[in-house]
């Protein structure tokens, strides 16, 4: 039995732990388990599944596809269909197409009995059962809710509970009882998050997993993670089966533009590029899924002659007498428009040559619509012959994040049952829509809540009828024609012009001439332009002058990709723009510029962002000056989210990028240049994934602060009130671009096992707090990664995440203690320093310090692990300075010395309360450690800032006061007898257990929607949520200190501290 063991462990899957291996796999046959993983293998190959990764068979998951699981009867029947096909192949005249799409195995018997574990909480509990409703309430399936201690050989699901952030399930039923769903606390987001896996288990597949989706996408797999490749996966037709329901872009079952992106970029993009906000939302079930679901389960609920449904509607098996219809539609027989909620709204409209308009409910009065509601409008043209035209105009907004919460859309084809596109966000949409027959559909939903009023300002929409100017086509020359409002277009071939292509022109050719001088080479841009490439030390337009700077560079000790993106649009006038040249050529003069060194990059930018200089451009400094000065003025309005856009998908592209390099873009902004701030976060996000910095200048004062905090999560920008002052600034500028004294990775790792109380675990969190206010922190500056551990490691803030300390403060406080854990595994902190932290793509660089602090205060006192922490210690000191703290009487102290390589690098303390002098002590051996390395970064500079301290002046004072909090104030606190209330407060605590209070963050939410949030210092049930609400608390923070810190220099007394008495 022993050897069996042992073989068995042998092949334990990666991601099992020895305790889930010997509790669900330990009694299986192990040649049995690796020939199914070989036939997984065999079966994703057989789905589409390019990329083979043996990880994915696992004892927990079985043959996992992305979040779906395939049983192994499953496995087996797939492939034994699929050996019966290619013998029969010759023989059959048509193909038996297997129902993998909806029911690899065969469908659910109804009931459908369910389990919940009780590991979920009450709030998570609801969220499964609404999501059980969201089915339900829509089709003839039935649920049953069994008691745990219910015990059945009945097949039916069980909800489980894990820690690791996925959702998955098996696709159908397969004969495992219970047949679990597994959801994380990540899964809880949205109700249809959770119902979206309910989904598998019914029996459903990604729908842009779908063999017909590539008329639909284009999946981007060069930016997909490669774990994630089989997420993405088209299934063979064989496999797969629609029941005729035609492909939709806002089905639950799709993903998002940009799931599982390993460089920010869009994984699914749409061919048509109107529907890009329509996939993966995750607000409701989309008509589609419904509509498989009750065709493949209800065909024989319903006994009576099905209605004649019009526009894609169907028999509904809840009322076989009416029709299910798709959105915006209503009615018997879905010939109707869909009824209004909460206000009148919507209706039928007839459209005719002359302009109407129609706005959402509340445009024209209060100034936003009501959550909740729904409106439809049916629009029909007066002439059959005719089509009918419509185009947002005016103010516009419907609340989004990534997606669509809140949106309207339009439903322009012939069959008015197919999604259309989907708008939302504060940008008025500027596609014009034509119907493809004598109407269209126009519905707005607001069925998630949202708070601020200006989130929901709503749209306005102009509606006419037009008829077809392409009918017959007036295009020449195989051109083709584009219908406008009473009039068309011709999108001529190459070689034709006029306004039906009927002109042949000459192919011109603008290098004909010569017109680079200097030996300067002539590059044809298009046939009315053209490019020079100057030899050495000649600029300009056509190579005319002469030009070689005397200049004294600064070296840099960071790597930079310096990106110069200069504002050209019609704020900035033709009469500056030689100021911004010469201010973008003074950056350029003063950084070391090579090809090997730091890189530069030019855009100027107004409505279309225009690349003047890429990375891969020549890196010499007459080069970078020549496209200076070919760069011309735009003239135009500013648009920047196209530009960040383009230094996404463009100038930092994965192509262009170095990956020890720090990518900093200095943006020049003279006006707002945007309306939705969220599209301008999200990209600003994006780049800062991706290890980019934006540093804003501004000129002038035409601009909010609310741009430049979403551009910054710094908040700092260079400002300056003309253009003639930008010469100013550049020396500053140059100190950030290229910093010359040595910068750090700072890494901090804290024991959080239940050897540290609650009491000790508030004073380490203070701790963390003081620690990372001391340090200037940025891409080429210092950068912090913070992280616990007991039996294992979690890393809460990463160095490539560029964390500012209020931010960093924020993840401290939701750091939690683990009490089921009494072990200390320094072993993998060990590796987690070396494997994940410190490597370039999660932030570590090559110019600069490695510096890892481990608290500890458990026990270590194993030899066998003694031994392995010894040799992996002195690794680590080979790469980085390693320091030691040490708290309590049970530490292993010499251990802790000979890890750290020294008593220097070792600090002992007696009690948590002791951590204040330590981060004094550890702070004067960082800048020591760095003077030892020829870096002077000081704490106190004796005249003005450093160039890149490492410390900010934030001066550390032994009598510690409250810390200020981004969530509440915070009150005040005794000293002796005496009140020191906070300017926001005016109370005084009077309790020992803090100078402060404790801040809960909590969010309300009914039938699963979020509805708001609530910060208070009470618990969920008292005041925090109605009772029509759901209260979960998001978030606690500890802002307080511990008594004894309230009272050095005092005396403790009950609840107050006192005076000492005199001697």
């Amino acid at each position: 039995m022993a050897e069996k063991l042992e073989l068995e462990l042998q092949y334990q899957p990666k991601d099992c732990s020895r305790d889930v291996w010997l509790q669900h796999c330990g009694s299986c046959d192990v040649d049995k388990w690796k020939d199914l993983g070989q036939k997984c293998r065999q079966v994703r190959q057989l789905l589409g599944d390019e990329k083979d990764m043996d990880s994915t068979f696992s004892c927990r998951s079985a043959c996992k596809i992305g979040d779906m699981v395939l049983s192994n009867e499953q496995i087996i029947q797939i492939l034994k269909d699929n050996e019966e096909e290619k013998n029969e192949r010759k023989r059959r005249k048509k193909r038996k197409i297997r129902s993998f799409k909806s029911f690899p195995s065969q469908k659910w018997s109804l009931p459908i009995l369910y389990k919940i574990d009780n590991s979920f909480g009450k709030w998570e509990k609801g969220i499964i059962k609404s999501a059980i409703d969201m089915w339900q309430n829509r089709t003839c399936l039935e649920f049953k809710e069994l008691k745990l201690s219910h015990f059945t050989y009945d097949s039916h699901v069980m909800f489980l509970k894990i820690t690791d952030q996925a959702c998955f399930s098996y696709v159908g039923k397969v004969a495992i009882v219970p047949q679990p769903i597994y959801l994380s606390s990540s899964c809880f987001n949205a109700i249809a998050v959770v119902a979206h896996e309910i989904g598998h288990t019914l029996g459903l597949l990604h729908e842009h997993q779908r063999p017909d989706r590539d008329d639909y996408i284009i999946v981007n797999k060069d930016n997909i993670d490669d774990s994630h490749h089989s997420d993405f996966s088209k299934i063979q037709s064989k496999f797969a089966e629609d029941l005729g329901v035609p492909y939709d872009y806002a089905s639950d079952m799709h993903y998002r533009s940009f799931s599982f992106s390993v460089n920010g970029k869009t994984t699914i993009d749409t061919k048509d590029s109107r529907y890009q906000r329509t996939i993966g939302q995750r607000s409701e079930l989309a008509f589609s899924d419904i509509k498989v679901i009750n065709l493949a389960y209800c065909q024989e609920k319903c006994k009576v002659k099905a209605p004649n449904c019009q526009h894609s509607g169907y028999q509904n098996p809840l009322n076989c007498n009416d029709c299910h219809c798709p959105d915006g539609l209503g009615g018997e027989l879905c010939n109707f428009v869909a009824p209004p909620v909460l206000e009148q709204c919507g209706g039928r409209l007839i459209a005719m040559s002359k302009e109407r308009v129609i706005t959402s409910p509340g445009y024209s009065d209060r100034g936003y619509y009501l959550n909740g509601q729904q409106c439809s409008w049916r629009i029909r043209s007066i002439d059959p012959t005719k089509r009918v035209t419509v185009q947002f105009t005016g103010d516009f907004g419907l609340y989004c994040f990534v997606n669509c919460y809140h949106w309207v859309e339009v439903k322009f084809k012939k069959n008015l049952g197919l999604t259309g596109p989907r708008y939302c966000c504060d940008e008025t949409p500027k596609e014009t829509f034509k119907s493809e027959g004598d109407e269209l559909v126009v519905s707005m939903k607001a069925i998630n809540h949202v708070i601020e009023n200006r989130h929901r300002r709503g749209f306005k929409m102009i509606i006419r009828m037009d008829g077809d100017e392409c009918q017959p086509n007036p295009c020449k020359n195989g051109a083709t024609c584009k219908d406008l409002q009473s009039n068309y277009t011709c999108q001529c071939l190459d070689g034709f012009s006029g306004k039906d292509c009927e002109i042949e022109a000459e192919v011109k050719d603008p290098c004909k001439s010569n017109p680079c001088l200097k030996n300067g080479t002539c590059i044809v841009i298009d046939k009315d332009n053209y490019q020079c490439k100057c030899a050495p030390y000649y600029i300009g337009t056509r190579c005319e002058r002469y030009y070689k700077p005397t200049r004294n560079p600064r070296y840099c000790s960071a790597l930079v990709d310096v990106a110069l993106v200069l504002d050209s649009s019609n704020e900035v006038g033709l009469n500056n723009w030689n100021n911004v040249k010469q201010f973008a050529k003074s950056i350029v003069e003063n950084i070391d510029v090579a090809p090997d060194r730091n890189r530069v990059s030019l855009i100027s930018y107004s409505e279309i962002p225009k690349i003047e200089h890429k990375f891969s451009d020549s890196q010499e400094i007459h080069s970078i000056y020549s496209s200076i000065d070919r760069s011309a003025f735009l003239g135009d309005d500013c648009n920047l989210y196209r530009t960040l856009k383009s230094l996404r998908t463009s100038i930092f592209a994965k192509d262009n990028t170095r990956i020890n390099a720090v990518g900093i873009i200095v943006l020049l902004i003279s006006s707002e240049c945007s309306k939705d701030l969220s599209v301008i976060r999200q990209e600003t996000w994006t780049l800062q994934q991706m290890g980019v910095e934006i540093l804003p200048v501004t000129i002038g004062k035409k601009y909010s602060h609310n741009l430049i905090s979403s551009l910054s999560n710094k908040k700092e920008f260079f400002k300056v009130d003309y253009f003639a002052q930008l010469l100013t600034i550049s020396k500053n500028l140059q100190a950030i671009l290229c910093p010359q004294e040595k910068v750090s990775d700072i890494a901090i790792m804290v024991e959080t096992n239940r050897h540290v109380s609650k009491s000790k675990y508030n004073v380490l969190q203070f701790f963390l707090m003081e620690f990372v206010k001391k340090f200037e922190i940025g891409l080429t500056q210092n950068l912090i990664s913070i992280g616990k551990y007991s039996a294992h490691t979690y890393v809460a803030a990463y160095l490539r995440q560029n964390l500012q300390p209020s931010q960093l403060s924020t993840i401290i406080t939701t750091l939690n203690l683990d009490y089921q854990s009494d072990d200390t595994n320094l072993l993998e902190v060990m590796d987690t320093l070396t494997d994940l932290v410190y490597t370039p793509i999660e932030g570590g660089r090559s110019f600069s310090n490695k510096i890892a602090i481990v608290i500890n205060s458990g026990p270590l006192n194993d030899p066998t692990v003694i031994n392995q922490l010894m040799e992996k210690g002195k690794k680590l000191r080979e790469n980085m300075t390693f320091l030691m703290a040490g708290i309590g009487d049970k530490i292993n102290k010499d251990l802790l010395i000979n890890l750290a390589g020294g008593r220097e690098n070792t600090f002992f303390m007696r009690t948590f309360s002791e951590l204040h002098q330590f981060l004094e002590n550890v702070l004067t051996r960082i800048n020591k450690i760095l003077k030892a390395r020829k870096t002077l970064p000081t704490t106190e500079p004796s005249s003005g800032r450093s160039t890149t301290p490492l410390f900010n002046r934030h001066s550390f004072s032994s009598s510690l006061k409250p810390a200020t909090t981004t969530y509440a104030p915070i009150k005040g606190w005794y000293q002796g007898e005496t009140c020191y209330p906070s300017k926001t407060d005016g109370e005084c605590s009077r309790k020992c257990g803090g100078c402060g209070r404790k801040i809960i963050i909590y969010k309300c939410y009914i039938d699963g929607i979020y509805r708001r949030e609530h910060r208070e210092q009470f618990p969920c049930n008292v005041n925090a949520c109605t009772k029509e609400e759901k209260c979960l608390i998001y978030a606690a923070g500890l802002f307080w200190i511990p008594c004894d810190e309230c009272c050095l220099g005092y005396k403790r007394k009950g609840d107050i501290c006192i005076p000492l008495q005199k001697s």
